[in-house]
């Protein structure tokens, strides 16, 4: 038998109105910790990194970076490349580091996965291959990353990039040690299979 919308709909509204509200816990942090939150809004943010002066970067998966200035997120990104990033499963824009003689230079660092045909369309399970990529902050405007300079330091093509044939595994972190070398963490890029016993 078929009950009418609204018969189904009065069903519903009392048994919500009965169920508990669930109030999440504050978190527990150590001691000499604070938990503060310094920026929201974003979508899968997956890396962060700090200019001189305290203004932030935040980059998300999907392969857009934005400024945090005083807690307040640009409206508009300073990069996006949403149709170059391969944004499936762990695949993305993964890491994100500020040069050392950034008062200079303005250089900024990103690693991530390309779709290898830059469609927009991502494909799960796809062979997508590793970029790192130099981009200057304009020292015109400090919101956007001028474009004209893009240099790719690894993965012009998947020959030369790192490849993946998985959603997971592939590249990862960008941190400058104190000599001033850059480390670009990378997956070994495979498939693990578990089987139940």
């Amino acid at each position: 038998m078929r009950l009418p919308r609204f018969a189904l709909l009065s069903l519903v509204v009392p048994l919500l109105a009965i169920l508990p509200t669930v109030v999440p816990a504050a978190p527990v942090v150590p001691s000499g910790f604070v938990d503060e939150v310094v920026a929201q809004g974003f979508i899968r943010p997956t890396c962060i990194a700090f200019l001189p002066g305290g203004r932030m970067l935040v980059g998300e998966q999907r392969g857009r970076v934005y400024a945090v200035t005083n807690g307040v997120t640009s409206a508009a990104p300073m990069w996006s490349r949403e149709n170059e990033v391969m944004n499936e499963g762990d695949l993305g824009l993964l890491g994100m580091a500020v040069d050392p003689n950034y008062v200079t230079n303005h250089f900024v660092y990103l690693l991530y996965m390309v779709d290898p045909d830059s469609d927009g369309v991502d494909t799960p399970f796809g062979p997508a291959y590793g970029r790192l990529t130099r981009y200057r902050v304009s020292f015109a405007d400090s919101n956007v990353f001028d474009a004209s300079t893009r240099t790719i330091l690894m993965g012009v093509s998947m020959r030369d990039g790192s490849v993946d044939t998985y959603d997971s595994h592939a590249v990862g972190a960008l941190h400058f040690g104190r000599d001033g070398s850059l480390f670009v963490s990378i997956g070994e890029g495979a498939v693990h299979e578990y089987v139940d016993a």
